[in-house]
């Protein structure tokens, strides 16, 4: 049968797609979607991306030799229709969908679907459950016309389908909440998550314990721009301005991204670039330029700006609560997009680097990719998450601990160790107290997270 034209990817030089006019029918875009990643091939899926009902899957005949983007430019044939594309090339597979509901030139990848089909049905029935729940939280008359007819079916959409909508529909499903609480030190605002970290299988560390950490701190599209001496804090981890880590998500955001960049921070006239290895946010031009360097000795004139709109204002009394609220509406608008919460998941991995290093040079073993034992995978999670919380926490936690031998003796004596005498230099016992009701509460969460690992295990 003839091939067909199904549009042109925008390399160099310009790439005409062609697919088989053989088409495979699968009974919604999920089935099609996990047939086509499994395969490794490049498809193209025609469906109602934002409808239940079958997808047409067909084999996309030439090689992508380029290393793609999280952004493509792919300019459909009119008679393509509604679509999604499977592309594979040499670092692996990628799905993209259209931007807008409207198909245009720029596709955005949905990262790490291969991972979450993966997924035991009753894991990926649980995020699917927080999803539709966040979309039906909020009311079908604000919803704009074009995607207004999805708002009854959620329950039969497409995973793609259902992140699609939470992005463009960030503003409601995922608004930023004002929080005024003088007497903690808290002004500002903040926006709770949808979407939890899937891990990749097998696993890879620190990647694995983020599920575990996002429990406490937050899921990928949470934020708080209401904590004083942090500036804003983003995702499972909860990192912010300190060590210009924030600043070094917005440099990558606009290099992968720089149109949807635009849509965030131009009205703050926000442009990034680098100095010394440092990402550097620069704000407006001319006279009244203003050049922020991502490195710790900067950090207070950082987060003063980014609590206060002035650099170095950060003390309580300077907090402009407005602009934190538009602060944190903006990046929510930046992390519904499930390709740039994958540069807040490659940013919160970073951030736990150093944990994982004090506790590899301590002895503490490398888990088994496949399978890890139950025992080591929640007690690094733990020491991790503590890490997270008071990084000068983990070197006594694990000097305390050494006298034990196995991983299931440290983590029965978490709570003595924290408790019991003596006094730390590092860490008062007040917070000492605080951690222990943190990694009790934690527990549980990581052994859930075990379970899941588990269930990949056994499929």
């Amino acid at each position: 049968m003839a091939d067909w034209t199904i549009g042109e990817l925008q390399l160099a030089p310009p790439l005409r797609l062609t697919a088989d006019d053989a088409t495979t029918e699968f009974p919604d875009l999920d089935a099609a979607l996990a047939a086509a990643i499994a395969a490794g091939t490049s498809t193209v899926m025609r469906c109602d991306v934002l409808g239940a009902g079958p997808a047409r899957g067909s084999a996309i005949r030439e090689a992508i030799g380029a290393v793609l983007g999280s952004v493509i430019d792919f300019r459909p044939d009119n008679g393509l229709g509604p679509a999604v594309l499977v592309l594979a090339d040499a670092a692996g597979r990628h799905v993209y969908a259209a931007a807008e509901p409207v198909a245009g030139a720029r596709w955005v990848e949905i990262p790490r679907l291969a991972e979450f089909y993966a997924l035991a049905e009753v894991d990926r029935t649980s995020q699917r459950k927080t999803w539709i729940g966040k979309l039906k939280s909020t009311k079908k008359a604000d919803w704009p016309a074009t995607l207004a007819p999805s708002f009854d079916r959620l329950k039969d959409l497409s995973a793609p389908a259902l992140r699609l909508l939470l992005a463009w529909l960030g503003e409601l499903a995922i608004p930023a909440t004002g929080v005024d609480q003088p007497g903690k030190k808290f002004r500002g605002a903040q926006t709770h998550g949808a979407t939890l970290p899937v891990f990749r299988y097998p696993i890879v560390e620190p990647d694995c314990y983020l599920r575990v950490i996002s429990g406490r701190e937050g899921w990928l599209e949470s934020i708080n721009a209401y904590d004083l001496g942090a500036g804003i804090s983003l995702g499972p981890i909860q990192f912010n301005a300190q060590g210009g880590a924030v600043f070094d998500v917005l440099r990558r955001f606009e290099s992968i991204d720089p149109a949807l960049f635009g849509t965030c921070f131009s009205a703050l006239d926000w442009t990034t670039g680098e100095d010394g290895g440092d990402a550097v946010l620069t704000v407006g031009s001319g006279a009244s330029q203003v050049r922020l360097i991502g490195r710790s000795k900067d950090d207070d004139r950082n987060i003063g700006y980014l609590q206060s709109g002035v650099p170095g204002k950060s003390a309580f009394k300077d907090i402009d609560k407005s602009f934190r609220r538009a602060l944190a509406d903006r990046f929510r608008d930046a992390v519904v997009w499930p390709h740039i919460q994958e540069l807040v998941l490659a940013r919160s991995q970073k951030w736990l680097e150093p944990g994982l290093d004090k506790l590899t040079a301590a002895g503490f073993a490398p888990l088994d990719a496949r399978r890890p034992d139950r025992d080591l995978f929640v007690l690094k999670a733990l020491l991790l998450s503590a890490f997270v919380r008071f990084s000068a926490s983990l070197a006594p936690l694990i000097r305390h601990l050494a006298p034990f031998a196995t991983p299931a003796q440290k983590l029965g004596a978490i709570q003595a160790v924290l408790l019991g005498p003596p006094d730390w230099k590092e860490l008062s016992r007040p917070r000492r107290e605080a951690l222990w009701e943190r990694l009790e509460a934690q527990r549980p969460v990581a052994e859930a997270v075990w379970d899941t690992i588990e269930r990949l295990a056994d499929a």
